[in-house]
C-alpha cells in the first residue's frame, strides 16, 4: 500500500494504515489543518480533510471528473472557518462539517478503497 498524502507542513507518502493514523493527528495553529489524500501520485481520486479541532469538511474527486463536498447538520446557508494554509483563513458551507472520528474513518476507508467513502453522506458539487 502506498498513500500519497500532504498537509500544511509536508508531502508524503506512507506505507501502511498506522503511518497515515499517526499523519491524520497533526495540527498546527489553532488545532487546524488539511490533508490532501491519493493512492497514486495521480491527482484523482483523491479525499481532501478540513480539519479544525473536532470538525471537518471533505472533498472527494473521483477519477472521471466533478467533485462532492460532505454532507453534514449544519446551518443551511451558514459558514465555517477552516485554514488551508498555516493562518490562511477560508470559508466552507456549514453544510459540509461533520465530526473530525467520522472525517478520519473516511481517509482510512478511502487509503484501502480508493473509492469515495460510504460512511458520510455525500452532495454532488458538479
Amino acid at each position: 500500500m502506498r498513500i500519497y498524502i500532504q498537509d500544511f507542513g509536508e508531502d508524503a507518502v506512507l506505507a501502511s494504515r498506522v503511518e497515515l493514523e499517526a499523519f491524520l493527528g497533526r495540527r498546527f495553529q489553532q488545532d487546524a489543518n488539511m490533508f490532501t489524500i491519493g493512492l497514486e501520485e495521480a491527482l484523482r481520486p483523491c479525499l481532501t480533510i478540513y480539519v479544525k479541532g473536532d470538525s471537518a469538511a471533505l472533498y472527494f474527486l473521483p477519477p472521471e471528473s466533478g467533485m462532492y463536498a460532505s454532507s453534514g447538520k449544519g446551518l443551511p446557508g451558514g459558514l465555517e472557518v477552516f485554514h488551508d494554509s498555516p493562518g490562511r483563513e477560508i470559508e466552507i458551507s456549514s453544510d459540509a462539517v461533520i465530526p473530525w472520528v467520522v472525517a478520519r474513518s473516511s481517509a482510512l476507508e478511502f487509503s484501502e478503497s480508493g473509492v469515495r467513502p460510504a460512511n458520510v453522506d455525500w452532495d454532488w458539487l458538479g
